[in-house]
């Protein structure tokens, strides 16, 4: 009765700490179905935690390269058949529940018990749109600034 009591106050606190974690994080069973979900998650996928549970990973979390706008391979599939961490493509992007595209970063690892056994998957991402953007603003005006410089140059 106590080890019971002991094992669900470690289970609280594990599970409040997943929740509170700032980026989002999900987890997934063997087959691919979502069996955790952080406030974080739902606040970059648009997606509710009553809505996914169960729900395949691939459903959910639905990735694109960002400049052919082509479906990515889900990278869960390679994590849980050769038990081996991942992360996205610079220019991978996730296609919300609301259609809106948000350019992600992620980090895609086996859960694995004492033994070594993998139980499933875990997913931490966060949004990296604003940073994406102001990347991509940044070299759009030294392309152009060096555009300016040659121009004088040639003209002088």
């Amino acid at each position: 009765m106590i080890e019971k009591k002991i094992i669900d106050r470690k289970n609280y606190f594990l599970s409040a700490t997943l929740s509170s974690i700032g980026d989002g994080v999900l987890a997934t069973n063997l087959s691919g179905n979502i069996t955790f979900f952080n406030k974080a998650a739902e606040e970059i996928t648009g997606w509710a935690i009553e809505e996914v549970i169960g729900k395949s990973f691939q459903n959910i979390f639905t990735l694109v390269d960002i400049n052919t706008k082509k479906a990515l391979e889900d990278p869960i599939n390679n994590v849980l058949e050769f038990y081996i961490s991942t992360g996205l493509d610079e220019n991978s992007a996730l296609i919300t529940k609301n259609k809106e595209i948000k350019y992600i970063s992620a980090t895609i690892s086996p859960i694995k018990d004492d033994n070594g056994i993998v139980l499933g998957s875990v997913t931490v991402f966060k949004d990296i749109t604003k940073i994406r953007s102001m990347v991509l603003k940044t070299k759009k005006s030294k392309v152009i600034l060096y555009g300016y410089l040659i121009l004088h140059l040639l003209v002088l």
